[in-house]
């Protein structure tokens, strides 16, 4: 198979097989909310990913080497081996400086720099006041390290000081911190504290 497109319910052509089809289409190119990302060669025969919508129509040119969830005004875009954001119309507004970056979610997205972990604004600006060895965001919240892990807020306030050696989400509000003595302490993100202590 050299090229791909869409089908509807029906098994009917809903988008015209013109895609460049790569291993990696299976899992990008699925349509959320309105969108998809295809996979198409450029004129050095270089495959590259873009957007489209449901009728088919190019939202992003496929000029990038990867592109996070489609957001309109701040999508993640990659080049060069490094992500930045661009806006509705492909423009670049926050420089390609990241090696990892988030899709924006209540204006605020998580990217990886050398330095580690951060938090930035729609303008590219980082708003915790240090960057973290491991960041894992959880809705308003985010399970941070440098060496120990604890759990921050948003705007950069300790909700769980950073004690824990280890740490596993048991559910949709349920954290399990393991501690230096093999316990464990459950702490309640909805509720904002501990549940359970567990000592050995």
């Amino acid at each position: 198979m050299e090229n791909y497109g869409f089908v509807n319910a029906e098994c009917d052509t809903a988008v015209e097989f013109k895609y460049s089809f790569t291993e990696d289409a299976f899992r990008d190119s699925r349509f959320e909310g309105g969108y998809a990302k295809v996979w198409q060669k450029d004129r050095r025969r270089e495959t590259k990913l873009g957007v489209i919508d449901t009728a088919g129509n190019k939202v992003f040119p496929a000029i990038f080497e990867d592109v996070g969830d489609f957001r309109g005004n701040r999508t993640a875009v990659k080049k060069n081996g490094m992500w930045g954001y661009a806006d509705s119309i492909v423009d670049l507004v926050i420089p390609y400086n990241y090696l990892s970056a988030g899709n924006f979610k209540n204006h605020l997205a998580v990217v990886q720099t050398d330095k580690g972990y951060n938090l930035i604004d729609t303008m590219g600006n980082a708003t915790l006041n240090k960057w973290y060895k491991t960041f894992k965001r959880i809705d308003s919240l985010a399970v941070v390290s440098d060496t120990l892990y604890g759990l921050i807020g948003v705007s950069g306030s300790f909700k769980v000081p950073m004690f824990y050696n280890s740490y596993q989400i048991i559910d949709d509000h349920v954290i399990r911190f393991n501690c230096e003595d093999d316990g464990f302490e459950y702490f309640d993100y909805r509720r904002l504290k501990f549940i359970w202590r567990e000592t050995t």
